[in-house]
């Protein structure tokens, strides 16, 4: 797609894709609380459990409260490891010209095993970027970047360095996509124009990086002040300064693609590998908090006790300040309060729970001097029974099996009921290992153009479908208990 000024300027304005921009960024942060443990604290302010809980309770709630479903989508997410051990890996380029002997080919492999970004080859940017983002930013997009040329420097060979970044669905303004294929990209950018800066010391003025299939290009926004403190952006502005040049796209299309070829049921965003496990997710993230309440409370035995009297009062509270003899005659005493006690009893300690009454005429049964409190027991069952099963739920979910090896909350199974979870566990493997062969193509292809540029023909990725999903001890040891 190209885009013409107008187009650009109008498409900042007003993003033509905003509400699925808007569930990218719902389904970002729904996932990475689960994934990372990032958002937990609000999802506790956004869940408080109304008319059940009184402020104190939820305040403390909110402090204990951890991430509860970190570990549990840690070890269910392990197993999409399986895809980048898998064997039948290969990956085969098609250059034209003086390539016979294959030194491009070498060369380009060459260049794919170092760093293509952050430190990291190919394999490895596929497996601890891709592999990591796929799960938490579906609708974030990989994009191949040229180094920006300074002036005065040496360029030869400079060009031929190509690298991989990533961008978040918080770092798109708007895009559309085609499937995977991005038809155009725009992002906001923290770059700043050194001349322009200076005469502008504020915070008024923002930036953002256009891409379509022609031009790669940077447009100056100056914000005014809207309608209740809204934004409102005027004075917006295509550059091209020797700062900020209009880029021609040598590609000839948007060197960006879309991480997840998953989409979401209600609108065109793309989704995640996990999706069917947020809602239970979200269920067992409230019920532990709620769960470690009941522990926090009940995990120090509390005492039951009848008052202890004070000694140096005699139970009376109080103590007496004998009054001075003056010329043979004693003054009124004065009487003031006991400082050992409250109200003639010794105060008791934190895991005191209740202090009964001492007996009397009506209660004359003193029985036991002290007891434990009993908490509800059965209630502390119910909550861990419950966690037991959400957690089962998410792992069945996630791979719509129960893995004997990730939950607590398991039933017997047959030897078939055992071959058919390894099924159902290759499936989605097999669509996570081709959704990770069409973005790591993608990138092949485009890193190979940026180099070789007309020459380079395509690239042919296919990753390994041989998953080695339980070891053959694991199944001896399934066969054996069925």
């Amino acid at each position: 797609m190209i885009l013409t000024d107008e187009q650009i300027l109008e498409l900042i304005k007003q993003p033509a894709h905003e509400e699925i921009i808007e569930r990218g960024r719902s389904i970002c942060r729904e996932s990475i609380r689960h994934v990372k443990g990032i958002g937990v604290e609000d999802f506790f302010v956004d869940n408080d459990v109304k008319g059940y809980e009184n402020d104190e309770e939820k305040l403390l709630r909110r402090k204990i409260s951890r991430a509860t479903t970190v570990p549990i989508f840690a070890s269910a997410l392990g197993t999409f490891d399986k895809a980048f051990s898998a064997s039948g890996y290969s990956c085969y380029f098609e250059i034209d010209g003086d390539d016979k002997d294959k030194t491009k080919t070498k060369a380009l492999k060459a260049y794919l095993n170092d760093d293509i970004g952050n430190g990291l080859n190919i394999a490895q940017w596929m497996q601890h970027m891709w592999g990591d983002k796929i799960h938490y930013d579906p609708n974030g997009v990989m994009m191949v970047e040229l180094p920006k040329i300074e002036e005065g420097e040496i360029t030869e060979g400079k060009k031929n360095k190509p690298y991989v970044i990533f961008k978040s669905i918080y770092d798109i303004h708007d895009f559309d996509s085609d499937g995977m294929k991005t038809e155009y990209l725009i992002l906001k950018t923290d770059c700043h124009e050194s001349e322009y800066k200076k005469q502008h010391k504020d915070n008024s003025v923002i930036y953002f990086r256009a891409i379509d299939q022609e031009r790669d290009l940077i447009v100056r926004v100056e914000k005014g002040s809207g309608a209740n403190g809204e934004a409102n952006y005027e004075g917006i502005t295509i550059l091209d300064t020797d700062e900020y040049p209009i880029i021609p796209n040598l590609w000839g299309y948007v060197p960006a693609i879309v991480i997840s070829g998953q989409r979401d049921a209600c609108t065109e965003a793309h989704q995640t590998f996990i999706w069917e496990a947020i809602g239970t997710a979200d269920d067992y993230l409230l019920d532990s908090s709620i769960a470690g309440i009941s522990k926090k409370k009940h995990g120090f035995p509390q005492k039951w006790t009848y008052p202890i009297p004070c000694k140096l009062c005699n139970g009376t509270g109080k103590l007496e300040s004998v009054g001075e003899m003056i010329e043979g005659v004693r003054l009124e005493s004065t009487w003031y309060q006991c400082t050992k006690c409250t109200n003639g009893t010794i105060p008791t300690s934190p895991s005191i729970a209740v202090v009964k009454p001492m007996p009397d005429v009506n209660n004359p049964d003193i029985g036991e001097p002290f007891g434990y409190v009993t908490p509800d027991i059965t209630s502390m069952e119910f909550q861990i029974s419950e966690l037991s099963r959400l957690e089962k739920t998410i792992h069945e979910s996630i791979w719509t099996v129960i893995d004997a090896q990730q939950t607590s909350a398991v039933q017997d199974k047959t030897a078939t009921a055992s071959v058919l979870d390894v099924s159902a566990k290759q499936t989605k493997l097999n669509k996570f290992s081709s959704n990770g062969e069409k973005v790591e193509q993608f990138l092949t292809y485009t890193i190979g153009k940026a180099i070789y540029k007309e020459s380079f023909r395509s690239s042919i990725v296919k990753w390994g479908r041989r998953y080695y999903v339980l070891s053959l001890n694991e199944l001896e040891a399934s066969f054996k208990a069925a």
